[in-house]
């Protein structure tokens, strides 16, 4: 058995798990809204996750979501994993979000897997799911929801399909029952068949660039050396 801990903060609804890497069922799982204040929600349920080990029981793998997702929760939930993994001296598994959700499903169906990216817009991508890993039908995208909608009848995982649950319906989709929690079985799944990497080489996949720029003045001046200041 390979013990793992697996992390999803790329929605409102955060969580994490422990459990048997390939094993979707958890050992012990916590979850909770995080609108804001996601690591100070993350931290005591990490302890408490940890504390789940058997006694000489060593965390072998971490895995976490990387994205796309909301900007701070994922850098909250990168940066847990990597201190975790960092500390324990193991492999981080990085999982697309979308992915993640999608693979919930295991029956042989169509999954549009979406988060909600504001503005009017949705982080989305279609996958063929099954028993093995979801087969993506497309690359992940921000796009207006009717740029993601697919044709014919499929199933709608990911808090994006909670918060237009109308339109997905309109459109011939079927809300999953479950579809805004966190995919923590999902995780602990399909980590078992992608690659285990060394935590510096795990980066998050915004999709998007963030809001917030560097005005172009200012960041010539910054290359320059213009108005920068050093301490000793």
């Amino acid at each position: 058995m390979s013990l793992a801990l697996a992390i999803d903060c790329s929605a409102p609804e955060i969580g994490l798990a422990m459990g048997s890497l390939g094993d979707p069922r958890p050992r012990w799982a916590w979850s909770a809204r995080a609108d804001r204040g996601a690591d100070g929600l993350l931290g005591p349920a990490l302890v408490e996750a940890l504390a789940q080990r058997a006694a000489g029981e060593a965390l072998q793998h971490v895995i976490v979501a990387v994205g796309p997702g909301t900007f701070t929760g994922l850098r909250v939930g990168l940066a847990t994993a990597l201190g975790v993994a960092l500390a324990a001296e193991v492999p981080v598994i990085p999982v697309c979000s979308l992915l993640a959700r999608a693979a919930q499903i295991t029956d042989e169906v169509d999954v549009l897997a979406l988060l909600d990216g504001r503005k009017q817009r949705m982080y989305g991508a279609s996958f063929r799911c099954g028993p093995g890993l979801p087969l993506a039908r497309g690359p992940v995208a921000d796009l207006p929801l009717d740029a993601l909608l697919p044709a014919g009848h499929f199933v709608a995982v990911g808090e994006g399909a909670v918060v237009a649950a109308a339109r997905v319906e309109a459109a011939g989709g079927r809300v999953h029952p479950q579809a805004s929690a966190p995919p923590l079985g999902a995780l602990l799944r399909v980590g078992a068949l992608l690659p285990a990497m060394d935590p510096a080489a795990v980066e998050l996949r915004y999709v998007r660039p963030p809001d917030a720029v560097v005005p172009a003045a200012l960041a010539a001046r910054r290359a320059l050396g213009v108005g920068t200041t050093t301490s000793t």
